[in-house]
């Protein structure tokens, strides 16, 4: 019998092959959206001028509107933007503490055109052969949808600019591919403070929004005005940390590891990498949320969740050296216990869930 996988591999090389030279004759401009979150709905913040630079100097901005959502996810999107972002230039009014600041950020310019041209892994592909990379390059490899996505799209590329404003002018920037959101940094807004431009932006408010600064105030009142961004930084703390992840279970097969970092940021582990995951630098991990079988017809989805002080208590005893984030299932698959540095640590939270039949299939799931 011919092996089907096979032929669909063979049929999506030919493809690509077929559409390599179309797509190398001229190099299109990245495109995204743009998403503007806070920590929480207590801390909302409404831009009133905004531009994002690029380097192609094609105009970009950020949606209409306050920012939504919770940190680094608003939960929106907006129209597409063009070019490759380098910069912003962003006026805002601070609902909460009632003030305006002004933020002129610039993004390291090489990093970005190279992060604007990579394409991340969020799913494992259904029908490829080799080594996953850990991602493509885009412009080495534009045909590489013809490989990956021909069935269902699971590599993905720079598709979202992610700003986060948090209390005191703090703005944290994220670029974003899919599931996975990686920081670009951490810049600072300054505060008006000149007399002559806050009543421009006042009027600006009414303009664009039809509410007036006295409204907002009367909306937000001063619970939150002396609100500091201390917590948002301490989230952007990097220890080098690994994951990893075991069972009791003679036949346990571990297949992905989606985890979500406290600040903001998002990875995703397939096989090999999530196998032998490296100790790099990592902000502390809110939760994970891993996929694997022990058998045919045996596959499970679990998530764990974290305290942030419980986890960073441990990891200042030794803040520069390397760290082990372990999870140990039972052999029955319906329990499990995490270690921080081979130290039993309680989690905020766990569930195990035994996935539908077909649900979630691997190159090497059971069969």
């Amino acid at each position: 019998m011919v092996n089907m996988q096979r032929i669909f591999y063979i049929i999506a090389l030919v493809i690509g092959l077929l559409t390599v030279t179309n797509c190398q004759k001229k190099e299109e401009m990245p495109r995204f959206h743009v998403e503007i979150s806070h920590p929480d709905n207590n801390y909302s913040v409404t831009p009133i001028k905004d531009s994002i630079a690029t380097l192609e100097g094609v105009n970009a901005g950020l949606p209409y509107g306050s920012t939504s959502g919770h940190w680094a996810d608003s939960g929106k999107r907006w129209t597409e933007q063009v070019g490759t972002p380098i910069g912003a230039d962003i006026v805002y009014y601070s609902n909460y503490e009632d003030v305006f600041y002004h933020l002129k950020a610039k993004f390291p310019v090489e990093y970005m055109k190279e992060m604007s041209h990579r394409a991340y892994f969020d799913m494992e592909p259904e029908y490829f052969e080799g080594e996953l990379p850990k991602y493509i390059d885009i412009r080495k490899n534009p045909h590489y949808e013809s490989f990956y996505n021909h069935l269902v799209i699971t590599c993905r590329v720079f598709e979202y600019l992610i700003f986060g404003f948090a209390p005191k002018g703090m703005v944290v920037v994220w670029i974003g591919y899919g599931s996975i959101r990686i920081e670009v940094g951490r810049y600072q807004a300054e505060l008006v403070t000149d007399e002559k431009l806050v009543k421009q932006y006042e009027d600006r408010l009414i303009a664009m929004y039809a509410i007036t600064r006295e409204r907002k105030r009367e909306i937000y009142g001063k619970r939150w005005a002396n609100a500091s961004s201390e917590l948002w930084d301490n989230y952007r703390k990097r220890y080098k940390l690994r994951t990893v992840i075991s069972s009791a279970h003679k036949g346990f097969r571990l297949f992905s590891n989606d985890i979500e970092y406290f600040n903001g940021e998002t990875e995703t582990l397939l096989r090999p990498y999530v196998l032998s995951t490296e100790a790099k630098e990592r902000a502390i991990p809110e939760y994970l949320y891993f996929i694997f079988e022990t058998g045919k017809g045996a596959s499970y989805h679990t998530k764990v969740f974290f305290d942030w002080e419980k986890l960073y208590t441990i990891l200042e005893k030794d803040p520069k050296g390397e760290h082990t984030l372990e999870i140990k299932l039972n052999a029955t698959s319906d329990d499990l216990e995490a270690f921080l540095d081979e130290e039993l640590i309680k989690t905020e939270g766990q569930y195990i869930g035994k996935n539908d039949e077909g649900r979630y299939v691997f190159r090497e799931s059971y069969k």
